[in-house]
């Protein structure tokens, strides 16, 4: 697939991501206290709001794998950050209001953040399938991380939105790497994704990362859940892309520092677009 096919799917997935975070947010937000966190996805299944966000996800996925199949894992998942960008007006149009100026303002800055940080970051080429040891070690030392972050949140009630974001984030990391690893077997060796871990641990962590996600959402506002979230999964995606899917990005002080800064435009940017909601 050429460069500019797979980023018009990240694109594409991006939007449907972006109507499905706002979508599921309201509801999750909207959902009784009284209903525990381990039961919320059930309860969830019942609104409307959330099953026209989750169908919207579900073509948010189909999009993403096929970017993923044609693409990079450091060029896909930091395209996906332009959610933000659609996020915005998807939520101007469910709540009747125009957008102020610096709403907008701090969404330009989302996109000059994402386009420093792919200049810096130059992303090459990789392997399209993965050795299975370098992605299991991977895969696991971000669960790993998951399990720490599910932990402290428990007792960190202040930043327990934050905390649970992350986690989620870097479970849709791991899922976008399980992904091209599935995508790329079925393109070589149609049976061998039928058989391989890659396949069905995707579905295991996706499910995990929905439900931190969801959970995330009801413990505190969406400015502080969504910049933790849009930072963690490219982030744990571009870690797993270099080191399973061997491909590059920029090493030089100067490309490093050009890429820490963009992290932080987007990370304080996505924030302020966040706000709108709280």
């Amino acid at each position: 697939m050429s460069t500019a096919g797979v980023v018009g799917a990240a694109l594409g997935s991006a939007l449907a991501a972006a109507a499905s975070s706002v979508l599921q947010h309201r509801s999750a937000r909207n959902a009784p206290r009284s209903i525990r966190n381990a039961t919320l996805v059930a309860y969830l299944l019942s609104r409307p709001g959330w099953l026209v966000g989750s169908l919207c996800a579900v073509v948010g996925l189909v999009l993403h794998a096929v970017a993923l199949a044609g693409g990079r894992l450091a060029l896909v998942q930091p395209l996906l950050v332009s959610g933000l960008l659609f996020a915005l007006p998807v939520s101007v149009l469910l709540e009747h209001r125009r957008p102020r100026v610096r709403e907008w303002l701090w969404a330009f800055a989302v996109v000059v953040g994402l386009s420093a940080f792919l200049l810096g970051a130059h992303p090459g080429a990789g392997r399209s399938v993965s050795h299975g040891r370098e992605l299991g070690i991977t895969t696991a030392a971000c669960l790993a991380l998951i399990g720490i972050l599910v932990v402290v949140a428990r007792s960190a009630a202040g930043a327990r939105a934050a905390l649970l974001a992350t986690a989620g984030g870097l479970g849709f990391g791991i899922t976008s790497a399980l992904l091209k690893q599935a995508a790329g077997l079925a393109a070589h060796r149609p049976l061998s994704a039928l058989t391989d871990w890659s396949t069905y641990g995707l579905i295991v962590v996706g499910a995990l990362a929905v439900g931190l996600t969801q959970v995330a959402y009801r413990s505190g506002r969406l400015a502080d859940a969504l910049p933790a979230m849009t930072i963690s999964d490219p982030a744990s995606s571009i870690f797993i892309g270099v080191i399973a899917f061997h491909e590059r990005v920029g090493t030089s002080p100067a490309a490093l520092t050009v890429q820490v800064l963009a992290f932080v435009l987007m990370t304080v940017a996505a924030r302020q677009v966040a706000l709108v909601d709280t």
